[in-house]
């Protein structure tokens, strides 16, 4: 079979070279992002605070790997990642809470990644300059920052380096048996890192028919398709389902086939914008909306650029046809909740820098003499920029602020950006900053509904009741279904005193927000504190089924049990609350009071109060959301 290349050839001191040289320079410049913080975007929730991966306590294993139901999926994510949560689990047992050595895994396996990235462009260009400065151009290139600085991006470093093994593997599948099975293996394992590789056996046809020059004709063809199919098939299926299990996917933008198409050409083009110039990059971006027919020229240039190249220079379609399948699965055909982010370019960008190198490895050989100097000092120019530009896009996810006054500086009309970044200011005591930002994206973009949710939260967690209601009460005027502005009302009523109006709110949120799980708390406190501790036995239930490990809901179990007078029961959730959180007054207030309460208590022995007889504890669980 014609272009089949042995996966172990002989490493001499060249090969060794090549190797060292792309290694050394790739650890040179992403050790700027081994550092001892993180930052707040997902990763406190998703990885510092997760009440499973963050004990490194390997007895979660069954859990991680066959819990469905939505509590679990919910806490590890609300995807079915089982590669990925094993991976954070051992960094926890191994180092703690030594955050620097979860970055340096985080590199580690991002060049583990970008090494077999150089193997594998090595393959299909040859052994030559073209692949090495392809491989080299991605390691460096800062689109990535997002996905080896950012910790809860695990998911993606991860994948990419079994995606890489797996096309690697594939590539000598051909000429050595054993070499198909771990390449299907390797597919498992890149799926089970992130949903997204899911597109890896669509990756592998084009390699077998335009690198490996199969004959499609031959039904042993056919059959090697088969287990890739069926994997396929199941992790699509249980991707799709978990998905809508935990609402990932969101209403499909625009209006028909036309626009979709016309709002993806711009998706593209602006990606294609970030590659070629990627001095803009931010961690969050204005979305934006389906365009006119121009946008659609660059896309439909490489469209044509891949057909005409398919037999003069097939490793140009292949890498054209990589870039595009790899952006599948973050497009509009799955409509999802973000529609840009840097780190879906993380597969797709090595398809184009491989349609480009081979677009260079066929210039005819009487021009690469000259070619070759001035491509040499292009080449390294390049790369010093993408290095330096990288570098410094590392030093901004050290720290929250700056990585969202960045975020500002190119996304000024983005809410959300002004919001975390107020938020990441009250996180370090800087209240008067964080509310500084919000009146002025207030008068920047005017009354926006999640600037005054954020700015009500804000003046609550200072301390400032009086002014965080009509804030809070202006933005569910402007939209009824945001649930930290009602949950925190809900709870500013509470304090107050006036339940009733508590428990209208917070009855609301449930009906509109049934999946939000601090919503059914705030409103079980409501029903405990109007007297009726079995619809708030009810409702902390639902709010611990969505999330199992919720302290606060945890705590008032216990209160709404030994408002019915089950002292058993009660005992039983505070115990469990001091599990979660050792120090919980409620809790311990509650333990103690039933020591002190004539020796075993339990539904006998206070069979003369009717339930509901007991007065609410004193300061249920509940806490401003800021999440």
């Amino acid at each position: 079979m014609g272009g089949t290349v042995r996966l172990h050839q002989p490493a001499d001191g060249r090969t060794l070279a090549v190797y060292g040289l792309f290694l050394l320079l790739g650890m040179a410049v992403w050790s700027s992002a081994v550092h001892d913080g993180i930052v707040d975007h997902d990763t406190p929730w998703l990885v510092r605070d997760n009440p499973i991966l963050s004990t490194g306590d390997f007895s979660w294993l069954a859990r991680i790997l066959w819990g469905m139901d939505t509590g679990t999926r919910q806490t590890l994510g609300a995807e079915y990642l089982p590669l990925r949560d094993l991976s954070v689990l051992a960094d926890f047992a191994l180092w703690g809470t030594d955050w620097a050595w979860h970055h340096a895994v985080n590199v580690a396996l991002y060049m583990s990644g970008c090494l077999l990235l150089l193997s594998l462009f090595r393959q299909l260009l040859g052994p030559g300059l073209p692949a090495w400065l392809g491989a080299a151009l991605f390691m460096l290139h800062p689109v990535h920052v997002e996905s080896v600085a950012w910790l809860a991006s695990r998911k993606d470093v991860l994948s990419l380096a079994f995606a890489m093994l797996s096309l690697r593997l594939w590539c000598c599948s051909e000429s050595r048996s054993w070499a198909l099975p771990l390449a299907l293996l390797g597919t498992l394992m890149a799926t089970w890192s992130k949903n997204t590789a899911v597109i890896l056996p669509l990756l592998l046809l084009p390699i077998s028919l335009l690198h490996l020059k199969a004959d499609y004709r031959r039904p042993s063809w056919w059959l090697r398709w088969i287990p890739f199919a069926m994997l396929l098939a199941v992790t699509v299926a249980l991707s799709m389902k978990v998905g809508a299990q935990m609402a990932m996917y969101t209403e499909p933008r625009g209006n028909g086939v036309s626009q979709l198409i016309l709002l993806e050409c711009r998706v593209i083009t602006r990606y294609l914008g970030m590659l070629l110039w990627p001095a803009s990059l931010a961690v969050a971006y204005q979305e934006p909306v389906a365009g006119t027919l121009f946008d659609c020229l660059l896309p439909a240039a490489l469209l044509l650029a891949m057909l005409l190249s398919l037999r003069r220079i097939p490793m140009v379609s292949l890498g054209l046809a990589w870039f595009f399948i790899s952006l599948l699965p973050v497009s509009q055909v799955v409509p999802i909740q973000n529609l840009m982010a840097d780190r879906y370019l993380l597969l797709p960008s090595a398809g184009l820098v491989l349609a480009a190198m081979a677009a260079v490895a066929a210039i005819p050989v009487s021009q690469r003499i000259s070619v070759r100097l001035s491509g040499f000092l292009v080449g390294t120019t390049v790369l010093v920029l993408l290095a330096l530009l990288t570098i410094r896009q590392n030093h901004t996810w050290r720290s929250s602020v700056d990585l969202w006054t960045r975020a500002m500086e190119v996304s000024p009309r983005l809410p959300a950006v002004r919001v975390s970044l107020a938020g990441a200011l009250q996180a370090q005591g800087h209240g008067e900053q964080a509310l500084g930002v919000l009146e002025q994206a207030m008068d920047d973009l005017g009354e926006e509904p999640h600037l005054l949710q954020a700015m009500g939260g804000t003046m609550l967690l200072q301390g400032r009741p009086s002014q965080a209601e009509p804030l809070l009460r202006r933005a569910l005027d402007l939209d009824s279904g945001l649930r930290k502005a009602a949950h925190n009302l809900a709870r500013l009523l509470l304090q107050q005193g006036r339940t009733a109006e508590a428990l209208q709110v917070a009855a609301g949120l449930t009906t509109r927000r049934p999946r939000y799980s601090k919503g059914w708390n705030v409103y079980g406190v409501a029903l405990m504190q109007s007297g009726d501790p079995a619809g708030a036995r009810a409702a902390f239930l639902q709010s611990l089924e969505l999330a199992p490990f919720s302290r606060e809901a945890t705590c008032n179990m216990g209160g709404a049990s030994w408002m019915q007078g089950d002292a058993q029961e009660a005992r039983t959730w505070w115990s469990r609350c001091l599990q979660l959180d050792p120090g919980n007054s409620l809790a311990l207030q509650g333990l103690a009071r039933l020591e002190n309460d004539r020796g075993p208590w339990d539904r006998g022995a206070r069979a003369h109060e009717e339930p509901g007889e007991r007065p609410a504890p004193e300061n249920p669980e509940t806490s401003v959301d800021r999440r």
